[in-house]
């Protein structure tokens, strides 16, 4: 029996929307047909500028926690960022110049401020 291997096209740093992402407590009513059917929504925005912003996605507001989703949807670029560091610097501890502990410091310097940004610690 012969198994065929799919080959996965893997995200590159480019296929998304650039952050920072923010929720700013923006929240609007999903279009509908009448305003007794209109859903508060949070609204994840990308691009901010005097001009505009790019839509990213919407959370529901009514929804237990929708708050907090909405934060952990917004950090998305930044705990991508977090993790490509900490890739880069996990790919030098093989380095012989490299010190690991200074390295495991970094990585987890890395972690921190991605978490902290996500939960808002």
């Amino acid at each position: 029996m012969t198994h065929s291997r799919s080959k996965k096209k893997l995200m590159r740093p480019t296929d998304y929307t650039r952050g920072p992402w923010d929720t700013e407590g923006v929240t609007i009513l999903y279009a509908a047909p009448s305003a007794e059917d209109a859903i508060p929504m949070i609204e994840i925005r990308a691009n901010v500028t005097e001009s505009g912003w790019d839509t990213v996605a919407f959370v529901e507001s009514s929804w237990p926690g929708a708050k907090n989703n909405a934060r952990l949807i917004a950090s998305a670029p930044a705990l991508l960022d977090a993790l490509l560091d900490i890739k880069r610097l996990a790919e030098k501890s093989g380095d012989h110049e490299a010190d690991p502990f200074t390295l495991l410091n970094l990585i987890a310097g890395y972690a921190r401020a991605a978490i902290a940004q996500a939960t808002k610690e």
